[in-house]
């Protein structure tokens, strides 16, 4: 089976069993860890010009449970302010309709 090719200013980048569809920006991906909410991996931003953590939520509104999940850690990850625990910097899709949206970085 063939990749769907990327959308305008994204690229993919296979992380283990995963496709990352990651903005250009975005470089130098490695992975640092999963969970059960998704994979992170470690990128360079090169608009900002330091390093970040990308999170890939897959298909984080299949039902009710993981939407709540999935804007709680939303929430959480925008208030919390401690050296400990990373920001929310960005977030965003490769997907551009309602019908084929699956995943949230």
């Amino acid at each position: 089976m063939s990749m769907k090719p990327a959308p305008p200013g994204y690229y993919c980048v296979e992380i283990g069993d995963s496709t990352f569809t990651i903005l250009e920006r975005y470089q130098n991906l490695r992975p640092i860890g999963s969970g059960a909410q998704g994979i992170v991996c470690a990128a360079f931003d090169s608009v900002r010009n330091e390093n970040v953590a990308i999170k890939k939520l897959a298909r984080p509104f299949q039902n009710v449970t993981h939407a709540k999940r999935a804007y709680r850690e939303f929430v959480l990850m925008k208030i919390v302010n401690h050296k400990n625990i990373i920001g929310l910097l960005n977030a965003f899709s490769p997907q551009s309709t309602l019908e084929e949206f699956s995943d949230v970085y």
